[in-house]
């Protein structure tokens, strides 16, 4: 048994030597592997690191190359657009002093045959000014004898009327005028009591406001002398400031306002029916209401004291206060609408509703006439030169209306 079992462990340990031999010779050969693979990765990244250097050179010659292709083609490309761009400006100017001429040729054709036409109106106008001037001093001559005809008959038939009239109406005048007078006694009579009544309650009123007056003085001094020592307490930084009073309202006066007196009533006689009615303008009292005092209001801060007293002028028999008209609103332009003589048909055009509008800008122009820029323009000019239109930023306003809104 002892044999075998040194046997086996003698088996064993040259297995076990073995193994070992083997994992060292292994692990030999997998360090030479190692070695050699790093070599070869070292030699492969070198060789792509010179290929990589080698790319971005010839896309730095690629791209240098591309650019300075671009840049020659850029110059070509800018060359022929310069000198498309002269060519077109050559083309542009022709065109635009052919265009030029033909206006201005145009424009003269339309001038000589506007001239001609007015030239013709102007002669007609004058030959029917003239004939109807003719017709009216013969029309005129002939209602003259008429009228004077007419005027003498009714001049004969009112002096007998006159006569007629003086006559029947001297008795009623006379008992008329006496009525009259009675009235105005009366009306003269109470217009004197009320005077006085008015002026009692007027300085009953005064009364009051003076009372007012002083009321307000008082509570102003007070808070001001509050205040003044409330200011000092604070500069001085005192533990303890003054308190300041609180505003004491004041007492409302009672104003009583004056009831204006009732209109006497003149009873006149009634004239008969033969006679016609006189007129007879009784003097009515002028009046106008009271004034209305109010009381002061307390404000937060302190206010200033100011206090006006309107004083009331009353003058007898006939008190008459007079008040100040509210200013009336200003007046609208007058739509100054004048046909200057010797003007083209567009400047009358213009001008005509320049008049009507107060002023208007050249496309306003334009639209409201249909008519285009250098019709409006020649226009204008015409105006202008002409001193009736004047242009006032980019409006175009008559002379009249602007001198108008200047004097206002």
């Amino acid at each position: 048994m002892s044999v075998l079992k040194d046997s086996w462990l003698k088996r064993t340990r040259e297995l076990t030597r073995e193994r070992q031999q083997q994992n060292i010779e292994r692990q030999r050969e997998t360090l030479a592997a190692l070695e050699k693979t790093s070599q070869m990765r070292q030699e492969c990244a070198e060789t792509e690191r010179q290929q990589r250097s080698d790319e971005r050179s010839d896309f730095v010659k690629t791209r240098a190359e591309l650019m300075e292709q671009s840049r020659l083609q850029q110059q070509a490309n800018a060359r022929i657009l310069r000198a498309d761009l002269n060519q077109f400006k050559a083309q542009l100017q022709e065109g635009t002093q052919a265009f030029l001429a033909d206006t201005t040729q145009a424009r003269a054709q339309m001038s000589a045959r506007l001239h001609d036409q007015l030239d013709g109106f102007r002669l007609h106008l004058a030959q029917d000014v003239e004939q109807l001037l003719g017709d009216m001093a013969t029309l005129r001559s002939q209602e003259s004898a008429v009228r004077r005809a007419e005027l003498q008959r009714f001049h004969t038939e009112l002096e007998s009327q006159m006569q007629h009239f003086l006559v029947s109406t001297a008795e009623d005048r006379s008992a008329m005028g006496q009525a009259v007078a009675e009235s105005l006694q009366d009306f003269h009579r109470l217009l004197v009591q009320d005077v006085r009544q008015m002026r009692g309650e007027t300085q009953e009123m005064m009364a009051d406001i003076e009372r007012a007056h002083l009321e307000r003085s008082t509570i102003l001094r007070a808070k001001l002398h509050a205040f003044h020592r409330h200011l000092k307490a604070q500069m001085w930084a005192l533990d303890k400031p003054v308190p300041v009073s609180e505003p004491v309202k004041p007492v409302r006066p009672a104003v009583a306002r004056l009831q204006p007196a009732p209109r006497a009533v003149v009873s006149t006689p009634q004239p008969t029916a033969s006679t016609p009615k006189p007129v007879v303008n009784t003097p009515q009292p002028v009046m106008s209401a009271p004034p209305v005092v109010t009381a002061p209001q307390p404000a937060a801060s302190i206010p200033q004291p100011v206090a006006s007293v309107p004083q009331p002028v009353v003058s007898a028999p006939q008190p008459v206060v007079a008040v100040k008209p509210a200013p009336a609103p200003k007046p609208a332009l007058p739509a100054v609408i004048l046909t200057p003589p010797e003007l083209p048909a567009n400047a009358l055009q213009v001008y005509e509703l320049l008049g009507r509008t107060g002023g208007s800008l050249m496309h306003e122009l334009e639209v409201a006439l249909s008519i285009n820029r250098f019709q409006a323009t020649d226009a204008l000019r015409l105006l202008i030169d002409g001193n009736l239109v004047v242009k006032r930023g980019r409006t175009y306003q008559l002379k009249a209306h602007a001198t108008e809104e200047i004097s206002e």
